[in-house]
């Protein structure tokens, strides 16, 4: 009952204009009204830190792989989504219903794809790292006799925690050997989150002691306290489970490029640190809201947006004022494809914004989803979230109970000019590419 279900509904939920009411969707487990934590605001870092920027489907699935093989101690992983590459041992099509999921115990060990599930084992196995996995339970079951990517991970002496802390678990987040190193990203553990999609994301380092990190890892300590184990809903044989359990190096796959799509959307940028960057960030659900409108009000002459989908009516209209009312110049580059009623609500928001005079273009069709979400103030900082302007990602509020659509996600912003400069020309590589979308409509 806890594989992950088809990765289109992640991008659905992630962007959802407006709180859903009653216990209607399988992955919301929340048991008590959630408050805003008073601790969990708005941190800066007293010291400057090191970030190296990566990008789907360019460098992403190297600097997850780079990340966990230099673990020595820990491996930290928050995540909405933990997939097979192999889609039929992870999706459950039947979407919310009881069955089912799950692929032949052989498969792990001799097929499957994904590198990032051998680099996890090899870690726990051959370097006794210690490994902790939050995710969601999309409440599926999975078949008899099969097994899924969390069971063999979780067999493996992982340690598999289900969110139940608010509504969804958006967040992407990792961190090895106590905050050593810190990822936040916009990246999905799925075959086209890494592959197929544009996603963007962030690996801090050399400031353990950052205030912001702290914040980050003390969110998630609250989070798996409260968070529920791990089941199993097949007993496993002694065979399968010395199979299962086998500590035999796994040898990483050779993952192949996603064919024609690649040449139209690949920056062939390397994977490169920048020194001397000033760091700041917050969560939410938790005082969230007020943190981000403050945020957009604050700016003084420019804002470059690159996101996946801007669903909520409130900020879509904060940003026609603050080209109407502030001047700003603003430009948006946002998905040409989007996840089910999501469209509805984010072609409200576009012809708002393009009958205002404001410049917006949709990605380029080579990208299944164009799914980062970072914007550049004034050309001084970039904030990167791991959600979308969307009402589940900035709540109203100061509580809420079981069933609000209130999104647990992480924002990161970051003050250098290289790094700023190195954003902005990912931006106008993907924004040449894109589409206008023509006044009016």
């Amino acid at each position: 009952m806890h594989c992950s279900r088809h990765f289109l509904l992640l991008l659905l939920i992630a962007a959802l204009p407006f709180p859903l009411e009653g216990n209607s969707h399988c992955f919301d487990h929340q048991e008590r009204t959630y408050n805003a934590n008073s601790q969990f605001v708005f941190k800066t870092c007293s010291q400057s830190c090191t970030v190296m920027p990566f990008f789907s489907p360019d460098n992403a699935l190297e600097a997850h792989l780079n990340l966990f093989e230099e673990a020595q101690e820990s491996i930290t992983i928050v995540n909405p989504t933990f997939e097979s590459w192999n889609r039929t041992c992870s999706h459950n099509h039947n979407q919310c219903a009881k069955c089912c999921t799950g692929c032949d115990i052989s498969y792990y060990r001799a097929d499957e794809k994904f590198p990032v599930f051998a680099a996890l084992l090899n870690a726990i196995n051959l370097r006794n790292v210690s490994i902790r996995i939050l995710t969601n339970n999309y409440s599926s079951t999975t078949w008899p006799e099969k097994a899924t990517m969390l069971d063999w991970l979780a067999v493996n002496n992982i340690s598999v925690r289900m969110y139940k802390t608010t509504y969804f678990l958006h967040a992407k987040y990792a961190f090895i050997d106590g905050g050593k190193k810190t990822l936040i990203s916009s990246v999905n553990y799925s075959k086209t989150s890494f592959m197929k999609n544009r996603e963007s994301g962030v690996i801090i380092s050399q400031c353990s002691d950052c205030e912001t990190l702290k914040l980050y890892q003390t969110v998630f300590e609250s989070d798996w306290e409260i968070a529920d184990p791990y089941v199993f809903d097949n007993q496993y044989t002694e065979d399968q489970l010395k199979s299962m359990r086998d500590q035999a190096f796994y040898p990483y796959p050779i993952v192949k490029q996603p064919g024609k799509r690649v040449p139209d959307i690949q920056t062939t940028m390397a994977l490169q640190d920048f020194n001397d960057v000033q760091i700041s960030g917050y969560v939410a659900p938790d005082n969230a809201r007020k943190t981000f409108m403050g945020s957009l009000q604050n700016i003084q002459s420019k804002l470059i947006v690159h996101i996946y989908a801007i669903t909520s009516a409130k900020i879509c209209k904060e940003i026609v004022n603050l080209k109407n009312n502030s001047g700003i110049n603003v430009t948006l580059l946002v998905s040409w494809n989007t996840a089910g009623a999501v469209k509805k609500y984010t072609e409200d928001c576009y012809r708002n914004l393009t009958n205002n005079g404001i410049t917006i273009r949709k990605s380029n069709h080579s990208f299944l989803f164009s799914h980062q979400k970072y914007w550049i103030v004034d050309d001084k900082e970039v904030h990167l979230s791991t959600g979308n302007w969307a009402e589940s990602d900035f709540p109203v509020g100061k509580e809420w109970p079981p069933y609000k659509a209130a999104n647990r996600d992480m924002l990161v912003i970051m003050q250098n000019p290289s790094l700023v400069k190195f954003y902005g020309d990912v931006f106008e590589h993907d924004f040449k590419l894109g589409n206008d979308i023509p006044g009016g409509q």
